[in-house]
């Protein structure tokens, strides 16, 4: 309990914008200094689940956060999105009767103003150049979310009308938490899908890929769903 209260008090409170800006100076950061470890910045991707993948989604879509760090859309050459309800919080709240769940409230309150803000789907901006996305998503807390079907179609539609290339992965059956922990495990459909979609937009190398990422990282019980 004492641990657990220390860590709790480690943890900084923030707003819902700071963290976007938060991914974009990550960004930066390996951007500017990916080459002294023997990285190409020339061919970054960004990849991120549940509340990550809003996240990721969001920084992708919207310039102006790239643009606050001096960099343009260019410095990322493609996006996978893995799975979140979050990427039209409007078309979220119509889902459930116009409103938000606690979850989402706790994090981007009730202004209709603000979701709109927060919402990838409707940051995109024809010509402004965002990079490609790949938008996976799962069953959710079972094998079928008609919700987290809609929330990525919707999506891909949105980044085709801005002149966005962008794909659909159906990650189901699978859970929101089975999407991520299954991710590089020998089997799994949604993987593969993914390695196409950055080898299509680098020359990235699948067996490089394999070699250096362990299947599971990151993965963790699934119950929390964004």
């Amino acid at each position: 309990t004492g641990v657990q209260t220390l860590l709790f008090r480690s943890v900084p409170t923030v707003t819902w914008d700071q963290q976007p800006r938060d991914v974009a100076k990550a960004i930066a950061w390996v951007f500017a200094h990916i080459a002294a470890y023997g990285g190409d910045r020339s061919r970054l991707h960004l990849m991120g689940h549940s509340a990550g993948c809003h996240l990721a989604a969001l920084v992708t879509a919207d310039p102006s956060y790239l643009a606050a760090e001096g960099l343009s859309p260019a410095a990322l050459l493609g996006t996978i999105a893995l799975d979140t309800q979050a990427h039209d919080l409007p078309l979220l709240a119509e889902q459930n009767g116009g409103t938000l769940g606690s979850l989402y409230v706790s994090v981007f309150g009730n202004d209709p103003a603000v979701w709109a803000l927060a919402s990838p789907a409707l940051r995109l901006s024809a010509g402004a150049g965002s990079a490609p996305m790949a938008i996976a998503f799962s069953g959710g807390t079972g094998t079928d979310d008609p919700e987290r079907t809609a929330q990525a179609e919707t999506f891909r539609q949105k980044c085709v009308a801005a002149g966005v290339q962008a794909i659909v992965v159906d990650g189901r059956p699978r859970t929101h938490g089975e999407i991520n922990a299954q991710f590089g495990v020998a089997g799994d459909s949604v993987t593969p899908t993914c390695m196409d979609f950055i080898e299509g937009t680098s020359r990235f190398s699948r067996l490089r890929f394999q070699l250096d990422f362990q299947p599971g990282w990151g993965a963790r019980p699934a119950g929390g769903i964004a």
